[in-house]
């Protein structure tokens, strides 16, 4: 039975790889390898029909372009269509123009390449019928909550929990195939934290996912330059203005982020770069009437005003007193009351002219201004750490619905859980943070990232030594045994050179079959509110079956061997790169995340390499109480050895973990 999700996915990503298509006969061979291996990736309803297509044409070692320059190699495709396809699992040929989301007006592109991997694919592709965007429906409006029934025609089936509701629901946008996407961004007075890494590597899932669904996603993540606690530090340090602080911290900010492998956004505007956009829109609270002016010229939201006001934190105009997150100031005409405009004071050298006198914003009406600017008075999906609920969050809504007279502002609002060392949320006015350049110096970024898929983002995570090694160790298995995967792959087809493409033996198919719907369940649990903590645990039966493939003498001597391991290699990467845990070099990886493993344990190479000669001393000598106690002195920090054919060997683990 063909899955809705992978109808979903192929024409999305045939969508995506139509300008490769046509850019050059060459650009037409990748696209249509790629295309074909996600073909080859899902289950099987036909496979005669494709097979007699792709795997009877003289199958050889290297496909070739007749349309092509010098020997007509195609790079795309040089391992061959053993590398592309299976013969044994296909996708139903008869399925697929029911999906109806493949462009048969584009396929014109293809006809301009020969080579016996294109020419089978172009009546397949002429047979698919007209494009369908994702979530094809009729959109729903801000100002009411999104009808299920009006999405059941799209593509998508994304279920995002929706705080203002506080339950999931069917992510419909207010525009086909397009999504406004905001997300808070940093005050940039000091290096990140891990509960900033949560929050950016949470809404990368959600973007990179919005985009594999075939949306056109505007992602934008503000930068706050301007507030108390930047111009605080700069005043503290003395040797750099508010800005020139901030600007350096962005740049901070920007490493981290790309150490992480967090896409960039599509704008990243700065509150020092709105500030007419923002005096233009307290303008207009003020004339709505929602909004006072003091003497001094500090500008108030007045917060009885708008009779909404509570809706999206559930709080009640009794839970507004003056205290706790609430700030005193008597010269307020309610104590909920906050600032949208703070006038100047001549210690803080930040200020700008506006119709109340020099000053500055407040926090709140920042995002209000910057969204409504960038992005329009409503956006689809805005985001942000839980701690922003109230009072920022709360604020903006009511800001922006004051500004645009009513207008719903946001149609689905998305926050992450927090980060928690002994229980307490992490923070830096708590003083329990660790910044995120710390902690990589202790752990691979591929770590850290794998660290914080491992819980679903709107559920609370528990930072300690311990959860990051169980992290290391788990996500050193998983390159590990990608890394062994390519090495596989590359001896296999090396020995496999000009031979015919063997059928995969029952042993080859059982261990294939752990791909069979891998991408579909794994985009099935995205979609199902970034549960991104079961899409590592799907996982776990394909990278078994992998070294099962690799190490056990069944597994070995199994023909269609080469096909299998294909096959589990590129759906895992696949996953991966969903997940943004891909690695570019996974050799470099896997020694880099050992070179951290070894500073953990407070270990030199030289130190390993010295435990080990004693260790096989100790054997030679048959002193196996002398061979175990070093063994298990290494775990204890880490450091698990390895007794293989090959000789010893090691790997980084949890402390205390038995190899």
């Amino acid at each position: 039975m063909q899955r809705r999700a992978s109808m979903s996915y192929l024409c999305s990503t045939y969508s995506t790889l139509r300008p490769l298509a046509a850019a050059s006969p060459a650009g037409c061979c990748a696209a249509n390898a790629r295309f074909t291996r996600l073909l080859s990736q899902q289950q099987s309803a036909n496979k005669s029909l494709l097979a007699s297509r792709l795997g009877q044409r003289g199958v050889a070692a290297r496909a070739v372009c007749r349309a092509s320059d010098g020997d007509g190699h195609c790079e795309a495709v040089q391992a061959g269509p053993a590398r592309l396809i299976s013969a044994s699992r296909y996708t139903s040929v008869r399925a697929l123009p029911a999906a109806k989301g493949l462009d048969a007006g584009h396929s014109g592109s293809f006809a301009a390449c020969g080579c016996m991997l294109c020419a089978p694919l172009l009546p397949l592709v002429n047979s698919l019928g007209s494009k369908r965007s994702p979530g094809a429906a009729h959109a729903a409006t801000v100002e009411g909550a999104p009808s299920e029934s009006s999405a059941a025609a799209g593509a998508s089936q994304l279920r995002l929990f929706n705080t203002l509701r506080r339950q999931k629901e069917l992510f419909v946008p207010m525009e086909e195939g397009k999504v406004k996407l905001y997300v808070c961004g940093v005050t940039v007075y000091d290096y990140s934290h891990i509960g900033h890494a949560r929050v950016y590597v949470a809404f990368d899932i959600l973007y990179r996912l919005l985009k594999t669904l075939g949306y056109d996603v505007t992602y934008c993540r503000n930068f706050t330059d301007v507030d108390d606690k930047i111009i605080k530090r700069a005043n503290e340090g003395g040797s750099e203005s508010p800005l020139e602080l901030s600007a350096r911290f962005i740049k901070e900010f920007h490493i981290d982020m790309e150490a992480l492998q967090c896409e960039s956004p599509t704008f990243e505007p700065k509150v020092s770069e709105h500030i007419e956009d923002i005096i233009e829109m307290i303008s207009r609270i003020i004339d709505h009437g929602h909004a006072y002016v003091l003497d001094n010229g500090d500008v108030f939201f007045e917060v009885p005003s708008l009779e909404s006001y509570g809706e999206l934190s559930g709080r009640k105009p009794e839970d507004n007193e003056a205290g706790e997150r609430v700030a005193i100031d008597n010269r307020k005409r309610n104590p909920a009351d906050f600032a949208l405009w703070k006038s100047a004071k001549p210690e803080e050298g930040l200020q700008w002219d506006s119709p109340w006198g020099p000053g500055r914003p407040g926090w709140h009406i920042e995002c209000s201004a910057m969204i409504n600017k960038i992005l329009g008075p409503n956006v689809d999906i805005h985001g942000g750490g839980l701690d922003l609920v109230f009072p920022h969050h709360e604020n903006e809504l009511a800001q922006s619905k004051a500004a645009n007279q009513g207008s719903g502002f946001v149609n689905y609002w998305m926050h992450n859980g927090f980060v928690n060392v002994a229980s307490e949320k992490m923070s830096k006015s708590l003083g329990n943070f660790f910044t995120i350049r710390e902690v990589l110096k202790e752990y691979h970024p591929l770590t850290l990232r794998f660290f914080l898929l491992g819980t679903q983002y709107r559920s609370p995570i528990n930072y300690s030594s311990a959860t990051l090694n169980m992290a290391a160790d788990r996500s050193y298995y998983l390159y590990q045994t990608m890394a062994d995967l390519a090495e596989g792959i590359r001896v296999e087809e090396e020995k496999s050179a000009g031979q015919e493409v063997m059928p995969m033996s029952p042993v080859a198919k059982e261990a294939a079959q752990a791909v069979d719907s891998l991408y579909d369940d794994c985009l099935d649990a995205l979609q199902d509110d970034l549960n991104t903590t079961q899409v590592i645990a799907l996982l776990s039966d394909p990278l078994k079956a992998a070294n099962d493939l690799m190490s056990t003498k069944k597994g070995r001597k199994a023909k269609g061997r080469l096909q299998a391991m294909n096959l589990i290699h590129e759906s895992i990467a696949d996953i991966l790169s969903l997940l943004g845990l891909h690695s570019a070099d996974v050799p470099s990886t896997l020694l880099e995340m050992q070179s951290l493993a070894l500073h953990r344990a407070g270990m030199t190479v030289e130190d390993l390499e010295q435990k080990m000669a004693e260790r096989e001393e100790a054997r030679a000598a048959k002193d196996y109480a002398k061979s175990d106690s070093i063994r298990e002195e290494l775990a204890s920090k880490g450091v698990l050895l390895m007794d293989t054919g090959a000789g010893m060997g090691w790997r980084p683990g949890s402390p205390d973990t038995t190899s």
